[in-house]
């Protein structure tokens, strides 16, 4: 059984202790030797003197750190088969459903229609009583002139036009504020 210890959950991790390399072995001895030798070396340079040694370790002086990387690794292995025989992982499935709802979006849109002109009333809508209350609620900067104006005039966009997208309307909406004169435009403050 193929097995990714990077791919495990945080639980399946939990209770298993990754096998150590021989090099590993031989650092966690000598760090110790190396710390009593000097005391005030930098953790750094420990790191530098082990690799070094390490380096000048004969194959044969290397074969005691290789059997118990070979040890530890039947430990580790053996506890992970017992850990996955104890907890399955659990693998994720994508639901078919959602995949068939976008297909039969897809199917159903229809294409753009081209702009058409809307009248625009130069008096925003009043705003409801009870958006107003949780308003006053919030700390908020005022909306600037254009967001008035989207607020005021995407309804009666969408009312206008159904069929239309998010985009589309923000698109027309754009293309008519750009065609307002300022006098026009100081009314949505």
């Amino acid at each position: 059984m193929h097995f990714n210890y990077k791919k495990m959950t945080t639980k399946q991790k939990e209770g298993l202790s990754k096998n150590k390399s021989a090099y590993l072995h031989f650092c966690s001895q000598e760090r110790l030797k190396i710390k009593s030798e000097q005391p005030d070396i930098k953790s750094t340079d420990i790191v530098k003197v082990m690799g070094e040694r390490w380096k000048g370790l004969s194959d044969k002086d290397k074969e005691q750190y290789d059997a118990l990387a070979k040890a530890d690794k039947e430990r580790y292995l053996g506890e992970k088969q017992t850990y996955l025989e104890q907890n399955p992982p659990v693998k994720k499935t994508k639901s078919k459903k959602k995949k068939e709802e976008v297909v039969e979006e897809v199917e159903v849109a229809t294409p753009p229609s081209p702009p058409v002109e809307v009248e625009i009333t130069t008096e925003p809508e009043p705003v409801a009583e009870e958006s107003v209350k949780a308003d006053e609620k919030k700390v908020k900067r005022q909306p600037n002139k254009y967001l008035n104006f989207c607020k005021a005039h995407r309804p009666i966009l969408k009312a206008q036009k159904p069929d239309l997208q998010q985009k589309q309307i923000l698109t027309e909406l754009s293309t008519i504020w750009k065609g307002m004169s300022e006098a026009e435009q100081a009314k949505y403050i």
